[in-house]
């Protein structure tokens, strides 16, 4: 139920940090400049500016991708729905090749999330940029391309690979893996 005095309450909060702010999560670490101001209510607040990421990590599929890039900017008062800007980058050793022909190799992967925060686009590419997403999503989880995992597992990562499915949503993960249960915790971005 809606709390009409809490709705009444009216929010204007300018926020002036001497400091980063500290965000530690199970998605990530990150530090947070920001150049906001806290609007909407007190029911639902929302924020109009820009929080930058000055440096931080993301954790995804276990891997930790150092944050390069990382920009949040909401300018609709009335409405949390900020703008993503979200890029990191990973190094990945994995097994290149099959049959007594392996080979070692390092793999750079890019993340980039874009869109908003209602509708994130997540994307993944490699330093040579030849990989598809599958291969991508199969070094990140088993360090080594879609051609070295058996066929059964390869085509189920194919195609969770071309959902372009977020992946913080673990339930999609669990039964393209088959596996009994992948949890992740938290209110990831509703922030409560």
């Amino acid at each position: 139920q809606t709390d009409s005095l809490l709705k009444s309450i009216g929010l204007q909060v300018k926020v002036n940090l001497l400091e980063d702010m500290i965000v530690d999560m199970n998605l990530g670490y990150f530090e947070i400049g920001t150049d906001i101001t806290i609007t909407g209510d007190l029911e639902d607040p929302s924020f109009i500016g820009e929080a930058t990421i000055t440096t931080g990590e993301v954790v995804y599929l276990d891997r930790r991708f150092e944050v390069t890039e990382g920009t949040f900017r909401n300018y609709e008062p009335g409405e949390l729905n900020p703008v993503l800007n979200l890029k990191a980058q990973t190094e990945v050793f994995g097994i290149e090749g099959s049959g007594g022909r392996e080979n070692t190799r390092t793999y750079t992967i890019y993340m980039e999330l874009s869109g908003t925060m209602n509708k994130p686009v997540l994307r993944f590419s490699e330093e040579g940029g030849m990989m598809s997403e599958g291969d991508i999503i199969s070094i990140l989880t088993f360090g080594q391309p879609l051609g070295s995992v058996g066929g059964d597992l390869g085509e189920r990562l194919r195609a969770f690979a071309g959902q372009s499915v977020l992946g913080f949503g673990t339930r999609k993960l669990e039964q393209v893996l088959r596996l009994d249960r992948i949890d992740i915790q938290g209110d990831i971005f509703k922030l409560g």
